[in-house]
């Protein structure tokens, strides 16, 4: 490739600094739609029940008496502290799981305040961005650490116009971003590392030569000490559930499916087509005849997007980056969901966003020239596209989750609680689907899976001596939990146990227990969030 690059001069940098100024959203629209966005949150919040996923966090943080212990609650999660860490001081103020939900919102549209107004993109693209799929239900409705992320990232990017005078909040909001999650980490690592090149090329004209050594050194010390921090705290201990084989990689068929899901992270088609259901595992209907369909829609996607930052190669080569570290990541653990391949939208709109402050590469080359150019014409219009799919998602999936509950646990729990049950011991298995009660109730549950009392699940396969325990294992721990002492326990399922005569609704499992069925859920866009509540009762021989 034969190139030669232009540096533009002061002049040329100052205009292209005025037309970023001249493209900002007036302050008018952008209070009215960081307004719009939050009372269309807290309307969505009030209306969306929290699924296993959100109270694990919760739990995580609740049944932590000090940081240390907090450490070793978490120890299993395969996530840093960060998120974990600020639902830990919530925690002291209340013991309420709404208010993560209304942490959560008030982080998003701290994000979305950030976005409408610095973004530089046009008022219809952050519109459809604004309201569309990600913003609107994944990272808001669903109250987890991602909208926590895009803070961050949006702060890294408002920051970077003057990134030579904000050297440390931009580390000190990397720093953060690299322990809140995996995904965050490798943001963190490629866009510090985006910073260092531009510093020491000055490829977008925003350094001097006024900054010290030391500051360099001392910021870099503490971003290599927050990025070590990061990886003890992610890193997988002995017997995690959860899987990590690099060899994995290795695998050609199991990598086109991780690849034919990025098709799905920008357009969402194949996840739509679930509903009413929500593809929390991203292997639900999981099709082996349509992964090569998805996989070529997915490589042309790379291919159009990688094409609009042709122009500015240090983009493209961090944009490229980040999709392989995102491919990695998931499929070494084999995460599918769009919320974890989704990542990959996720840093295309942020690169795009700090591609107004990189002027553009000037190649003498005709084949060059023709890439870059076809790029620039084709990004309006992709981007339109894509955000429009995204908006349509968006709506399905909240008028779905105000329509129908999200997880039925909320509706298990306030039965139990109207009914003046919630005193009596809990049984309930599967663990990880059940443990949802045990935050909504505030109450511990006795798991047949580790054969103990607890709350949150913790992924280690020593303690969790069951994975999958039959029905005799779950009813011969509900005779061990009520002994001599208690004379009812509730009994909590995920699937309905059957019977010789059928589904078992009455029944005796021992000679002096007796089982009923009291209520059930079976409306839920989790589909493996329906609820069975027995009522268990020692009868007398």
């Amino acid at each position: 490739m034969s190139a030669k690059k232009k540096h533009p001069d002061k002049n040329i940098h100052t205009q292209i600094e005025q037309e970023i100024i001249d493209k900002n959203i007036s302050s008018k629209f952008v209070w009215i739609i960081t307004f719009l966005f939050f009372s269309v949150s807290i309307f969505g919040i009030l209306h969306h029940e929290m699924w296993r996923d959100e109270l694990q966090s919760w739990l995580v943080a609740k049944d932590a008496h000090s940081i240390a212990e907090l450490f070793k609650n978490s120890t299993y999660e395969g996530h840093p502290m960060g998120w974990y860490l600020l639902l830990f001081f919530v925690n002291i103020f209340t013991s309420s799981p709404f208010a993560m939900q209304i942490l959560n919102v008030l982080i998003g549209t701290a994000f979305i305040f950030l976005f409408v107004k610095h973004s530089g993109f046009s008022l219809l693209q952050i519109v459809l961005f604004v309201f569309g799929y990600y913003s609107l239900f994944e990272f808001t409705q669903i109250a987890r650490s991602y909208n926590l992320e895009l803070l961050l990232l949006a702060s890294f990017c408002v920051l970077y116009k003057n990134a030579s005078k904000n050297m440390w909040p931009i580390f000190v909001s990397l720093i953060l971003l690299a322990n809140i999650s995996a995904f965050g980490l490798l943001f963190a690592i490629c866009f510090g590392t985006l910073f260092y090149v531009d510093m020491f090329f000055n490829i977008s004209n925003k350094f001097n030569s006024n900054i010290s050594t030391k500051k360099i050194v001392a910021v870099s010390l503490l971003f290599l000490v927050g990025i070590i921090f990061s990886i003890i705290q992610i890193k997988p201990e002995r017997g995690n559930l959860v899987s990590t084989e690099i060899s994995s990689l290795l695998d050609l068929e199991r990598l086109e499916t991780i690849i034919s899901r990025v098709y799905n992270s920008f357009f969402l088609l194949p996840d739509i087509s679930l509903l009413p259901h929500w593809n929390f595992s991203g292997t639900m209907r999981l099709d082996s005849h349509n992964i090569p369909l998805y996989f070529i829609f997915s490589c042309i996607i790379i291919i159009c997007t990688s094409l609009i930052f042709y122009r500015k190669p240090l983009l493209l080569f961090f944009y490229l980056t980040i999709i392989i570290g995102i491919i990695i990541l998931c499929d070494v653990t084999f995460l599918l969901s769009v919320r974890y391949v989704g990542r990959i939208f996720i840093a295309y709109i942020f690169i795009l966003w700090i591609a107004k402050y990189f002027p553009e590469f000037h190649f003498e080359n005709s084949i060059n020239r023709f890439f870059a150019i076809s790029g620039k014409k084709i990004q309006s219009v992709f981007l339109l596209i894509v955000l429009s799919f995204q908006l349509v998602a968006g709506i399905l999936y909240y008028y779905n989750d105000f329509k129908l509950p999200f997880s039925g646990s909320q509706e298990i729990a306030n039965f139990i609680r109207q009914q003046h049950l919630d005193t009596i011991p809990i049984v309930g298995s599967q663990d990880y689907a059940v443990s949802p009660l045990s935050a909504l109730l505030d109450k511990n549950i006795f798991y047949p899976e580790s054969k103990s009392f607890g709350s949150f699940i913790i992924w280690d396969n020593q303690l969790r001596k069951h994975q999958n325990p039959d029905f005799d294992i779950v009813f011969a721990s509900l005779d061990s939990v009520m002994g001599n002492i208690n004379k009812q326990t509730l009994l909590i399922l995920n699937a309905l146990p059957s019977g010789p005569e059928g589904k078992l609704e009455h029944a005796f499992i021992t000679p002096t227990i007796k089982l009923d069925l009291i209520h059930q859920s079976e409306n839920s866009m989790v589909a493996d969030e329906y609820y069975y509540l027995y009522l268990a009762t020692k009868v007398k021989q």
